[in-house]
């Protein structure tokens, strides 16, 4: 892997909006519903005959300028279609390459040295980023080496319906069967320097169900989600965006505590010490 890369630190995403490869009239109307990122599907969006087609179509749209990032998500590695799909990504200047089933460092390391050997740009600049899509069992239970496979890797997203299917469960409304594995990739994350971003909610009309779906992500330290309709990204946006109100509580709270020349003080009856303290202060960086 390149040595040159530059330390892990990028820009979180409240919301990836997955579009299908196959509707480039779809690809280029998604920005305009204000996620933070695009995803163009060329997996399971797209039936085996229809990808060739696909890919021209969505290049077309792509070359044209897009006014968010957008990543492509490829074929899985070892397919007939992965290794022109990766090649799109660097024509069409994608943001970064979604790697479906994610669960084989090694294939995500071939894949960051292969972006090295074929553009001194990317090898120079990192510009291409990796995001492992984190679908199966085996993936989650390797999450620390696959977000150590590359220094392209700035975060992976979490595929829960692959990974019910996987474990041979049932995706549940109260989403007991998730806590687990959300926790492991958040965990991992973190101590990657990592953003890890929920798995996209299949029901596209029940907004208070999809409320409920980013809470429990959210609460057990994903920062994201990814979406499968327009219509849920006002509600995904709404849960992973600080409020006014937390916003000035937090500035508050630190503006108190710098002020206050100790290593402990009380605030609005909480009593914030440089731990405490540097929560608010996290708070206050992801709104920025």
């Amino acid at each position: 892997m390149s040595a040159s890369l530059p330390p892990r630190h990028a820009i979180e995403f409240r919301s990836m909006l997955f579009v299908p490869g196959d509707r480039p009239d779809r690809v280029a109307r998604a920005a305009q519903y204000g996620p933070d990122a695009v995803v163009v599907d060329f997996e399971d969006a797209v039936r085996p005959e229809q990808k060739l087609a696909a890919r021209r179509g969505a290049a077309d749209v792509l070359r044209k300028g897009y006014s968010v990032p957008f990543y492509i998500r490829v074929n899985a590695p070892g397919s007939d279609w992965y290794w022109d799909d990766v090649q799109l990504a660097v024509d069409v200047c994608a943001a970064g390459i979604m790697v479906p089933k994610a669960e084989d460092a090694t294939a995500l390391a071939e894949l960051s040295d292969h972006l090295d050997r074929m553009d001194t740009r990317l090898a120079q600049a990192g510009s291409l980023e990796i995001v492992p899509l984190i679908e199966t069992a085996r993936g989650v239970a390797r999450i620390l080496d696959i977000l150590a496979a590359s220094a392209r890797i700035h975060r992976c997203m979490f595929g829960a319906y692959d990974y019910v299917r996987d474990m041979q469960l049932e995706r549940t409304a109260e989403g007991m069967e998730l806590i687990y594995p959300r926790s492991a990739l958040a965990v991992a994350g973190r101590a990657s320097n990592c953003q890890t971003i929920d798995s996209p909610f299949a029901i596209v009309n029940d907004q208070s169900s999809l409320k409920l779906d980013c809470l429990a992500g959210k609460r057990t330290g994903l920062t994201g989600k990814g979406a499968i309709h327009p219509n849920q990204i006002p509600t995904i946006h709404e849960v992973f965006t600080p409020s006014e109100s937390q916003i000035a509580a937090a500035r508050r709270m630190v503006e108190a505590f710098d002020a206050s020349g100790t290593g402990a003080v009380l605030v609005d009856g909480e009593m914030l010490d440089k731990a405490t303290v540097d929560h608010y202060r996290n708070l206050l960086t992801r709104q920025r």
